[in-house]
């Protein structure tokens, strides 16, 4: 559906803009314009012009921030199954991320705060992401009020 939205907002472009130049050549050519008349169909096709490029960008930006949803989903199950600790290759291995783009993707987590990078004495890069408990640690989890300082 985005995709044809922003074939549509193109499409609109480049038809207001074929109509722009004709009645802007007609104005400046012709010995005898309808001034009124084409300056309308300039005003006119102008306005249909911004809005095919709104529809283009609109469809353009949210199609790309749904990509990136659909991403980080996949790679949260990823972390989730790994018990809240992975690599750039697990990510790429069990999604369609290649290696640099599953670890652009975690590197971005991390700078949102939703994990953190460690290191391991071989110098692998390991993220870590505290928020995902086990069955059993959640199970345990009681009321703020109950827990003693």
């Amino acid at each position: 559906m985005h995709k044809f939205m922003i074939f549509t907002g193109v499409l609109t472009i480049l038809f207001s803009t074929f109509f722009i130049t004709a009645a802007t050549t007609d104005l400046l050519s012709e010995s005898d314009p309808k001034v009124e008349t084409l300056l309308a169909v300039i005003v006119f096709f102008s306005m249909t012009g911004i809005l095919g490029f709104y529809l283009t960008i609109t469809h353009f930006f949210r199609n790309r921030r749904k990509e990136k949803e659909q991403k980080e989903r996949q790679i949260l199950k990823v972390v989730a199954s790994k018990g809240g600790r992975v690599t750039p290759v697990e990510i790429a291995a069990e999604t369609n991320l290649i290696i640099d783009e599953a670890r652009a993707a975690l590197d971005q987590l991390c700078k949102s705060g939703a994990g953190q990078l460690q290191v391991t004495e071989n110098g692998n890069m390991v993220y870590v992401f505290e928020g995902v408990l086990s069955s059993q640690e959640k199970n345990t989890a009681k009321s703020p009020l109950d827990v003693k300082l």
